[in-house]
């Protein structure tokens, strides 16, 4: 039995453990004498007692767990259990964590044996000398006990040629569930060529390749099995062999057909070239680009040195080149040799080269990595317990580690809203002094404090004490973590901070922005209030059973109240601006990116199609996100395709700077063939959700002109 503690409930099996079964089942001496099943529990809530009691229950004769950093504490509290509770069943430890501590797994009592490093072939021959009673202690790659005393046996030889090795994927080891959206994981390689001092990765200095036809029919069938998966890429650095990343960046996008699966990458850039970088421009890639420190001291101490400009340079031409693609830059807190102004600085490039995010990783000392080793040696404090975070550097005192922590989640909190993060890109970028972004996303935080509306220092600490200790990088939702009212915080307080730094024209489009947003932030709130009912009746937009109604809104947003059996809905979204988060209920007709070069005419082809059997229609925020004429056009098709006793309601915000006005919106819809039906209603929010400036929500109910009533 294999066990593999996980994140989540929802977690597949670890892809090692996969690793293990279909190479076993795959061995003519194994697979009629030996059964291999796998076993998946989550680590919150932790029950250690249950979880040995279940693997009991199986009656195995060996239980195996694979180890990191993350589950290890759960691991040693399960496998004495069933050590005690059963002491003829053998436990067997493997991973990254258990490989790196061969010795202490086993004096704890934890284990009867660790396989150590690459554990196909070393798992295989030990299940078959244990299946014939042979003695297992020559086995290479293994650590076991003699008489108490640990045995660490020679490493085994790594595997040369990995196409041999059975798919868990394709041999049905391994079988994500179709309707799975969380991260699979997809080995192209093996090894890494570098010997970073903070990292435990195996076979470094040697890489060895899967062919990029076995990845491909691989990604293949794992796309028909979980077509809205995130699948990650285990390689340390994608980019390692250009022309093989560029075959297998090919082949996915030709898969692309048909489902929603993305893909996840780890890469450098400094191999990037132009037909790279364009191959990666697609809005279905991620890649994390591993910079870690603008420091070249720091970056020979972690032994990871590199040419910075040309590193630089090359990020410059990947985002250029593949503006689609979400890249995530990555940076390390407390890294030996960095010092607050060097890591704020190294956090201030990454904020202004347009990222999609910048993951921030405090330093781990994870155990069997040259900076633990080496500790003592370089003056490194850091928690004894997992996951081990670094506490201080002689250059590092820890009051500025804590304090760049803090820094490092008012950023993430700030930048996770993208109307900040737009708002703020409009007065900085370009801007030389005065106000880094670093330094601007700090001013927020304070002018939110001094205003009493909203603490991120209080934000941070029930964060911290949630799940913020273990969380590695340092990265927040902020509308996860505070309430509607709070996002208004933030919102007036980006407006009052970032308020004539820039010219007129500057910050006016950074009201603009901003406004925009709160302006979403109202309409929900009163569509979702008490009044909104009673409203939509008066306007004849109660539920209905024998009226059909066609709802158009923002696929991040909250929808309207249902208006009955009869009702479809068409979500839309915006991949220019990345506002595409989950969807609050699955389209029954279509759903239309507004980002496109052609998205508002695709908007209007779709609802043009479409209307003929809906009595009444809704748009939601939609009308004013378009410039003008296509606004009229929108209003054009609405009144071509809808039936002739087609009735339309428009509700948006209440206009604010960059938007237009009631008298507008009339204007336009007139001109378009609509009349209003009755009285426009303005519905007010509640003082909580005022954000300094008039703010609730505008229903327009509108008919065909000249129709009669």
């Amino acid at each position: 039995m294999l066990a593999g503690p996980a994140p989540t409930d929802r977690e597949p099996y670890p892809l090692a453990l996969g690793c293990l079964k279909a190479y076993a089942d795959a061995q003519a001496g194994l697979k009629h004498r030996v059964s291999v099943a796998l076993a998946s529990y989550p680590l919150d809530p932790p029950a250690p007692d249950a979880v040995a009691a279940d693997l009991l229950s199986r009656a195995p004769d060996l239980v195996g767990f694979s180890c990191y950093v993350w589950n290890f504490e759960f691991v040693s509290q399960v496998a004495p259990r069933i050590r005690f509770l059963r002491p003829g069943v053998k436990v067997v430890l493997g991973g990254p964590h258990a490989s790196a501590l061969p010795e202490e797994c086993l004096r704890r009592g934890l284990a009867d044996f660790v396989v150590r490093g690459e554990g196909e072939e070393t798992f295989a021959e030990l299940l078959e000398r244990l299946a014939c009673g042979a003695a297992a202690e020559d086995v290479p790659g293994l650590a076991w006990l003699d008489r108490g005393r640990p045995v660490v046996n020679p490493d085994r030889p790594s595997l040369s040629d990995l196409d041999r090795l059975p798919c868990p994927y394709r041999a049905g080891v391994l079988r994500p569930d179709p309707g799975y959206g969380g991260y699979v994981a997809l080995e192209t390689c093996r090894g890494c060529p570098h010997d970073c001092a903070f990292c435990t990765w195996t076979q470094k200095n040697r890489v060895r390749f899967f062919s990029a036809e076995r990845v491909l029919a691989t990604a293949k069938r794992l796309v028909e099995a979980a077509p809205k998966a995130v699948f990650f890429v285990t390689d340390s650095d994608f980019f390692l062999r250009p022309d093989r990343a560029k075959a297998i960046l090919s082949g996915l996008r030709r898969l692309g057909r048909g489902n929603s699966a993305e893909w996840s990458f780890e890469c450098h850039p400094s191999r990037v070239d132009k037909e790279l970088a364009r191959l990666a421009d697609w809005d279905r890639f991620r890649f994390a680009v591993g910079v870690e420190s603008l420091a070249p001291r720091t970056l020979r101490l972690a032994h990871r040195p590199c040419d910075l400009e040309r590193l630089k340079s090359r990020y410059r031409l990947f985002r250029r080149s593949a503006p689609r693609a979400r890249i995530h830059i990555q940076l390390m807190l407390g890294l030996p040799g960095d010092t607050a102004g060097v890591f704020v600085r190294g956090l201030d490039w990454a904020l202004s080269s347009k990222p999609d995010l910048v993951d921030v990783f405090r330093l781990q000392l994870l155990p069997g990595t040259l900076f633990r080793r080496g500790a003592a040696d370089l003056g490194i404090r850091f928690d004894r317990k997992p996951p081990f975070k670094v506490r201080s550097t002689p250059l590092f005192p820890e009051r500025d580690v804590e304090r760049a922590a803090y820094t490092t989640f008012i950023v993430s909190f700030l930048w996770s809203c993208p109307a900040v993060r737009k708002a703020l890109a409009a007065v900085l970028s370009g801007r030389k002094g005065r106000l880094s972004w670093v330094a601007a996303c700090e001013a927020i935080a304070s002018r939110l404090e001094s205003s009493g509306s909203l603490s991120l220092a209080e934000v941070y600490r029930r964060w911290l004490r949630s799940d913020g200790r273990q969380a590695n990088p340092i990265t927040v939702t902020w509308p996860m973590e505070v309430d509607r009212s709070g996002q208004l915080a933030v919102l007036r307080a980006a407006a009052g901070t970032l308020r004539g730094l820039g010219s007129p024209a500057v910050s006016g489009r950074a009201d603009a922005i901003l406004a925009e947003a709160a302006g979403r932030l109202f309409l929900n709130a009163v569509l979702e209030g008490p009044d909104a009912r009673a409203a939509l009746a008066c306007l004849g937009f109660g539920p209905s059973a024998s009226e059909r109604t066609l709802v158009v809104g923002w696929k991040h947003g909250r929808p309207m109240p249902s208006f009955g059996p009869g009702e479809a809905v068409v979500l839309l979204t915006d991949s220019a601006r990345r506002e595409v988060p989950a969807v609050p209920r699955p389209p029954e007709l279509a759903e239309v990116d507004l980002g496109m070069t052609d998205g508002p005419g695709r908007l209007a082809a779709v609802l043009g199609s479409d209307l003929r059997g809906f009595d009444r229609v809704v748009l939601v925020a939609a009308a004013s996100f378009l410039a003008r004429p296509e606004r009229v056009r929108l209003f054009g098709s609405l009144r071509a395709g809808a039936r002739s006793s087609a009735r339309l309601l428009v509700a948006e915000a209440l206009p604010g700077p960059g938007r237009p006005g009631l008298a507008a919106m009339l204007q336009d819809a007139a001109e378009a063939g609509w009349e209003a039906l009755a009285a426009p209603v303005s519905l007010e929010t509640g003082s909580a959700l005022r954000p300094g400036q008039p703010g609730g929500a505008l229903l327009l109910s509108l008919g065909k002109a000249g129709r009669g009533r």
